[in-house]
Formats: C-alpha cells, sequence, structure tokens
C-alpha cells in the first residue's frame, strides 16, 4: 500500500478523485442505548447508524460510548433519547406517530398490548400525526451468532405467567469450534 501511494502513476493510480469525508455529529450516550433506540431518534434506517458506527459490533452502544449520527441530527437526537429513562436505553423504542395510526395497529407492530404502551404514554388515548410514543420493549441480544427474536413483548411473558405452556427445550446445534481446513497445500520438495 505505501508502495503505491508514493508512486501512484506506476499503478494507474495517478487520477483517483477522493470522495469528500463523510461529516456526522456524535453523541455520547451515558447509559447502554439501543441503535434502534438511536435510529428512531433521528428518523433514519437502522443500517445508516450501523454505517456511520462501524466499531460498533452488537446493536446495543455501551455507556460512554461516542455514538455518530448522520449531520444535523444529533441535537433532536439527544433531546429525543433523554425522554426514555435512562434504565431502558438499551431496549426501549421510540414510535412517530403518522396520520392514520391507532394506538392497537402500534402495539401490534411492537407485539405490544396497547394498555403496556398507555401505561409508559399519558396522552397515548388522542393520537395525532408528528406525536412521538415511548415503546416499552425487551431487547434480547442475539447469542453465539444464532439468529432469532430480538424483542419480546410483555404480552408473551404474562401469559407464561398464567400458565401458558411454552416449548423451552429446542435443540440448538452447537457453535463449531474448529473445522478443517477448506483449501489443501502442496507439500514443498526441493
Amino acid at each position: 500500500m505505501t508502495i503505491a501511494a508514493k508512486n501512484p502513476q506506476d499503478y494507474g493510480l495517478d487520477n483517483v478523485e477522493v470522495d469528500p469525508a463523510v461529516e456526522y455529529d456524535t453523541l455520547r450516550v451515558s447509559e447502554a442505548t439501543n441503535l434502534n433506540l438511536i435510529a428512531d431518534a433521528t428518523m433514519q434506517p437502522l443500517s445508516v447508524i450501523r454505517e456511520l458506527n462501524p466499531a460498533l459490533l452488537k446493536t446495543v452502544a455501551p455507556a460512554g460510548f461516542q455514538v455518530h449520527v448522520p449531520k444535523g441530527a444529533g441535537e433532536t437526537a439527544e433531546v429525543a433519547i433523554n425522554v426514555v429513562p435512562a434504565p431502558n436505553r438499551a431496549a426501549w423504542r421510540l414510535h412517530h406517530v403518522l396520520a392514520g395510526d391507532t394506538l392497537a395497529a402500534i402495539a401490534k407492530s411492537y407485539h405490544l398490548t396497547p394498555e403496556r404502551i398507555a401505561d409508559v404514554n399519558h396522552a397515548a388515548d388522542s393520537l395525532e400525526a408528528g406525536d412521538v410514543l415511548l415503546i416499552p420493549a425487551a431487547y434480547h441480544e442475539e447469542s453465539n451468532g444464532l439468529k432469532g427474536h430480538s424483542a419480546v413483548s410483555g404480552s408473551r411473558r404474562s401469559s407464561a405467567r398464567r400458565g401458558a405452556r411454552i416449548a423451552t427445550s429446542r435443540r440448538v446445534p452447537a457453535p463449531v469450534l474448529h473445522r478443517k481446513a477448506g483449501i489443501r497445500t502442496a507439500s514443498l520438495q526441493y
């Protein structure tokens, strides 16, 4: 790489146009914070937040981490995130109400009951376009690289307490720790 940089004409790199640097705002999160919450606060897709933060391998930024958000979205995102109680920032979400949204439809999309959302939002009875609702979701990080549901609703947990039978003994394949080499090389003979 260094040789190519010192001799760009030898490698056909003398007419390379460099892209402008990506501009962003930086938020310092005081508590572990879910990137979905940050995406909700900035009104951007999660993919944009993940692209700006390649150092984050999981979807929860640890306390004290400096999260990059799109340029100009820093102040509004910080205000929106601070609305969520600090201990709940690793799990809860924000929902921006659109015209025609109902509490029942919003609750269904997050696998919650309307009552659960109404419990944490004081004015959830009368929704208007532009309102922002707190969504009290429970988030669990995927473990061992196995994919599954990451949000578990309070209604599922309460049904388990009432005696509903939930299959708890699923066979999960053990992660592969060692693999045989995929390429065989010939031995060198002199």
